[in-house]
């Protein structure tokens, strides 16, 4: 091996195996052995990196050794120079890159959920063709033993692509792969017998348009299933369409403020804010992003959590968020949960009424009119608890 590569091949053993102690390090050292959820990579950077120390005293002793018979004769330098093929192993590294790539790990794990659908897709086809495989070569055997007498050329071209089963199911996969023209094969099949010509165009047309079209859309269904059922993939998915939402709303606020012709970092006020509510392009903002827009007091108030009268930058975004699109299955239970507390608290005041109702029924009857205005507002006094329920 030439100098310089030499140094490169070392200097990048160097990084790895820094980066294989660092790793060591942060993960505490025997959880990085035992307990670590990338066991199998911190194995694998284990070899790599050992036998990458291994090359290295293999070289260095090469280099000071210059009886190149006693280095054959070695029974330990042939070992070394064995595990030095073992640095092929580093090219398995590359595959943790698709760790850290969005689109590409998408791309991996749709192949690799779709392989389930591939063997059988393969297996559906391989049949098909097995079927009509036989038809062809049955009828390259009759023709071949003289049932009926075709030209020289036809007969060679019929034992050149259906001699026998083999050679027939691979002319029929290339013809539906672009191996061979589909067209000449059907033209020599015609020459034979319009039937033939007919039925190898049948099976070209129910591959193509039926068969193959349906792997197609089996593929794709199978890939985002898979694609939908990655859950780190769909948390940093969401993660960064809200990062985008985010980014979209505190645009929109600076938008609003220099409409006003303000600073980025000022406040709304309900005033500001009607007047540029009214403005078609500021309706046409929340409209597409599916936010309500019913009317300026109602959308401020909303977003307004503070009641301050101002909306500040987080405000509005925080706002804009959580009413942007229709309401979810947490908001509908949070809106049950409070009818029900309430619910609770006028049954319990309502009872309440009820049990004074005789009292002051009785009191009415039988207090003269002079003093029952005063003892009928004590009487209808309300008494409430702690806990917000009517008391006697």
């Amino acid at each position: 091996m030439p100098s310089a590569f030499f140094y490169i091949d070392q200097i990048y053993a160097a990084l790895f195996l820094i980066e294989l102690v660092l790793r060591m390090i942060s993960e505490g050292g025997p959880p990085f052995f035992f307990k670590s959820p990338n066991i199998a990579w911190n194995y694998l950077d284990l070899m790599i990196n050992a036998t990458s120390v291994l090359n290295l005293v293999s070289a260095v002793a090469s280099t000071s050794n210059q009886d190149a018979e006693t280095i054959k004769a070695s029974g330990n330098m042939r070992i070394i120079r064995i595990l030095r093929l073992t640095r092929i192993i580093r090219v398995v590294r590359i595959v943790k890159i698709v760790r850290f790539i969005r689109a590409l790990r998408s791309l991996v794990h749709s192949i690799f959920c779709t392989m389930k659908v591939l063997l059988w897709s393969v297996l559906l086809l391989v049949m098909i063709m097995y079927v009509f495989a036989i038809v062809f070569t049955d009828v390259s055997s009759e023709y071949s033993r003289g049932f009926e007498e075709i030209s020289e050329a036809n007969l060679k071209f019929i034992r050149e692509h259906f001699l026998d089963l083999e050679r027939s199911i691979m002319t029929l996969f290339q013809s539906i792969c672009n191996g061979i023209a589909w067209g000449e094969v059907a033209d020599k099949l015609n020459e034979l017998s319009r039937i033939w010509g007919y039925l190898y165009v049948t099976y070209i047309a129910f591959c193509l348009f039926a068969v193959l079209n349906v792997m197609t859309g089996m593929f794709c269904q199978s890939a985002i299933e898979s694609a939908e059922r990655d859950q780190e993939l769909h948390i940093q998915t969401v993660l960064s369409t809200k990062q985008q939402q985010i980014e979209t709303f505190m645009s929109m606020f600076e938008r609003l403020q220099h409409d006003l012709g303000r600073r980025p970092t000022g406040n709304l006020t309900f005033m500001e804010f009607e007047e540029l509510f009214c403005k078609p392009h500021i309706r046409s903002f929340f409209e597409a992003l599916d936010v309500e827009t019913k009317d300026a007091w109602t959308l401020f108030n909303l977003m307004d959590v503070s009641g301050s009268g101002d909306l500040e930058a987080s405000e509005f975004v925080e706002g804009c968020m959580r009413l942007k699109g229709p309401a979810r299955a947490i908001d509908v239970s949070l809106m049950i949960r409070e009818q029900r507390r309430t619910r609770k608290k006028l049954l319990g005041r309502l009872a309440a009424l009820l049990t004074r109702l005789p009292g002051v029924l009785f009191f009415v009857w039988h207090t003269p009119r002079a003093s029952r205005n005063v003892g009928l507002s004590l009487a209808l006094e309300p008494r409430v608890s702690s806990d917000g329920v009517f008391r006697r």
